[in-house]
């Protein structure tokens, strides 16, 4: 038997990170099309961001971690069977921004990202697991591949876990060139939910 209720905090947490990049205002140019989702853990995110892309664009999960992504890939492969992923066929994978598919490709592999092809990066719980050159190295490619205009939603324990603790995120994203237009100071689990 299972005890449902120790599941409520995902069902939440989805929520917020469906809605609350949706809840911002902006203009129809600026409307979500492709989403990054950048350490796509068990790739939950496609769950959300599939349907509401029906058809629209792209959904584009990115991964380091060999067991996650081997997981993403037969996760990914029950969403959308036909989906791209870089380890089939690296030689060829390319994103066609003008399509509609579900990407998966490597960490490493960021560069075959096109610049401005993406309207929303997801980072959900990943930033503070990350060393401080990796850090700077993804915030200039999500630089060189965020629309102008586009979105960087982060949702991350930043105050409570820090498991390399020398990064200061908001710095490093404002010496990216990126602007801090929203920030919740609350407590995880307490005020936001």
């Amino acid at each position: 038997e299972y005890d449902f209720n120790q599941y409520k905090n995902v069902g939440l947490n989805n929520a917020h990170d469906f809605f609350i990049p949706q809840s911002y205002p902006v203009p129809k140019e600026f409307e979500i099309k492709t989403v990054l989702d950048f350490g796509a853990g068990y790739g939950r995110q496609a769950n959300l961001w599939w349907p509401y892309l029906n058809g629209k664009g792209n959904f584009i999960a990115v991964d380091a971690i060999p067991m996650s992504y081997g997981l993403q890939h037969h996760y990914y492969k029950a969403i959308k069977p036909d989906f791209i992923d870089f380890i089939d066929n690296p030689d060829t994978f390319k994103i066609d921004t003008k399509g509609s598919n579900l990407y998966h490709l490597p960490t490493w592999r960021l560069d075959l990202v096109p610049d401005n092809s993406v309207d929303l990066i997801l980072c959900v719980q990943v930033l503070p697991e990350l060393g401080k050159q990796l850090i700077l190295y993804i915030f200039e490619q999500f630089q060189r591949i965020l629309k102008p205009g586009g979105a960087f939603y982060i949702r991350d324990l930043n105050y409570m876990y820090k498991a390399f603790g020398t990064v200061d995120i908001d710095s490093a994203l404002i010496n990216a060139g990126f602007t801090l237009e929203y920030k919740a100071f609350i407590e995880h689990n307490k005020h936001l939910h």
